[in-house]
């Protein structure tokens, strides 16, 4: 996060693209951190034998979140 106005030159040189890249990295962060609770809490949960509650936790954000999040857009 701290490099991000660096890294984005190692894959382009143009201006733009590289800001872009730069613009998007505090999503990228939340997206990777949340990528990485939503796993371990859906394993722990399925682990207590809540199975069913955990399918219907990924059906509503998968689909119902996601989907009309990207609606919004």
């Amino acid at each position: 996060m701290l490099l991000r106005h660096v890294i984005s030159y190692g894959f382009t040189d143009g201006e733009a693209v590289a800001e872009a890249v730069s613009d998007l990295c505090p999503l990228l962060v939340i997206t990777l951190i949340l990528n990485g609770i939503q796993p371990v809490l859906s394993g722990v949960a399925v682990g207590c034998g809540w199975q069913a509650f955990v399918a219907y936790v990924n059906v509503g954000c998968y689909y119902v979140l996601g989907i009309s999040s990207w609606l919004l857009l």
